[in-house]
């Protein structure tokens, strides 16, 4: 696809001096009939269950199921934020860094693209796990793994660009509901026999930690990719910066690839929805060849004074997160019933301790050890570690469900519903809050309360898997079934 016109383009295209090799959009009458006479003899063949929509950045029309509006895009990404925001280790809080890549993505770059009026926003998820992503509506995340694996801003530029150019072309909602959108909700768990309960007989390091399930986006096309790359080299042009460094970021994306073999690796969620290889990057190659001639000569930003000593601190900040990676993979052996035991919760102490050390005041490091004291069935040491990471992070939805769940585990229902309240708003799809919510509800005497707390769980779950088991057991032992 080529570079498109649209508003508010004209002076940067002229800054650029590419006006002219910038081909605009031009449906002569001819085309413009002939697509519109073969959707509507589609339509007309198939009811009115299909139509013709429109792609916002190149005027392409394709056949879809009812096309949504900006408006109804905006609520579907706005309402699924928080679940992946929750699933994906709540948001790093680095608020100078956020400040200054919010304003990259969304002053530079997104309001430069064709749908400059979406309600755009822009997340730092707190994982080690390498992704970006964008939800239909203009939600743009990116993760601190990724950020500490990039070499320069304009890399950063050209990754988001390309994140908002699925945005900009719709790629996930043409003509989708939400379950075509999202491929596997977080209501589907899977079945965790782990060592680490709660008074229930829950598991709690599977759940706190995101593994009972996950919420994920569905993979791209080939065709849908290359879009996106185009679309990012044009938008960090737009911006000022060096789309050439799009290359560099593929190539560390493919090493990190090539290292992890097939086995489970930091980059396999971006893989998995952003498929790589190396003829992406011979067609990036190839677009800004034809499109951008005279790039050499132009005097474009690698990086800003301030990228060198915000990305510096959060590769530091890396260090530390590789010790509490660590310390997670042992708690995770644990969990599984590694035969080492005991030993395995000492070295995921060290660890984490390590990391405080290093790092204070990250929420993700007290509710780990708050985890090795579960284990080690100290339940009043977990809670002193769970008030630190809620006092670091109110918002951390992790640590509001696991002190939920401790809290429910010693009888103390009011305590546990004011974080589980908490948690379900942080996770509107999860099932396990609403879960515990209905055995608080019943521990104070509240049917009422539990019948409906059960019933969202059924909701939310997939028929079989334990959230759903026990919700209904407890359904029908309070004289009702599911609704």
């Amino acid at each position: 696809m080529r570079f498109v016109r649209g508003p508010d383009w004209t002076t940067d295209l002229r800054q650029l001096q590419r006006w002219e090799r910038i081909p605009s959009v031009a449906w002569t009458r001819t085309a413009f009939l002939s697509v519109a006479i073969s959707c509507g003899a589609l339509t007309g063949a198939l009811g009115t269950i299909t139509g013709c929509c429109i792609d916002p950045v190149n005027g392409d029309r394709y056949f879809c199921l009812g096309d949504m509006t900006d408006a109804e895009e905006a609520r579907l990404g706005q309402s699924h934020a928080p679940d992946f925001i929750a699933q994906s280790g709540g948001i790093y809080r680095d608020p100078e860094l956020e400040s200054y890549l919010r304003a990259i993505v969304i002053d530079d770059l997104a309001r430069r693209s064709q749908r400059p009026g979406l309600p755009w926003e822009f997340h730092i998820l707190n994982t080690s796990q390498v992704n970006a992503f964008a939800l239909p509506g203009g939600q743009v995340f990116v993760t601190r793994g990724l950020l500490a694996v990039l070499e320069s801003e304009a890399q950063f530029a050209h990754l988001m660009g390309h994140e908002i150019g699925h945005v900009a072309h719709k790629h996930s909602s043409r003509g989708q509901g939400r379950q075509a959108i999202f491929g596997v909700l977080v209501g589907v768990v899977s079945e965790v026999e782990g060592r680490i309960t709660d008074g229930n007989g829950l598991a709690i390091a599977s759940t706190a930690l995101g593994f009972a399930g996950q919420l994920t986006l569905l993979r791209f096309s080939r065709h849908q990719e290359l879009e996106s790359d185009e679309r990012g080299v044009d938008y960090a042009l737009l911006a000022g910066y060096d789309p050439r460094e799009g290359r560099r970021t593929f190539e560390t994306f493919l090493r990190l690839k090539e290292s992890s073999g097939q086995g489970e690796s930091a980059i396999q969620n971006l893989l998995s929805t952003h498929p790589l290889d190396s003829t992406r990057i011979q067609a990036l190659d190839e677009y800004i060849e034809h499109e951008v001639p005279g790039v050499q000569s132009m005097n474009l930003m690698v990086e800003g004074p301030e990228w060198n000593g915000l990305i510096h601190r959060l590769k530091s900040a890396q260090k530390a997160y590789d010790q509490h990676d660590e310390a997670i993979a042992l708690l995770v052996k644990y969990d599984e019933g590694d035969t080492r035991g005991p030993a395995l919760l000492d070295d995921a102490s060290k660890k984490l301790r390590a990391a405080v050390a290093q790092l204070p005041g990250q929420a993700p490091f007290p509710l780990g050890l708050a985890l090795v004291e579960i284990a080690r069935e100290r339940p009043d040491a977990a809670l002193t570690e769970l008030d630190r990471a809620i006092a670091l992070d109110g918002e951390f939805y992790a640590a509001r469900f696991t002190r939920g769940q401790v809290r429910l585990g010693r009888n103390d229902a009011v305590g546990a519903r004011e974080d589980l309240l908490v948690a379900a708003r942080l996770f509107p799809l999860s099932p396990h809050p609403r879960l515990l919510l209905g055995f608080a509800a019943e521990k104070l005497g509240e049917q009422e309360e539990a019948l409906r707390r059960f019933r969202e769980t059924i909701e939310r779950s997939e028929r079989g898997t334990e959230p759903y088991r026990r919700a209904e057991e407890r359904l029908r032992a309070l004289g009702t079934g599911p609704a």
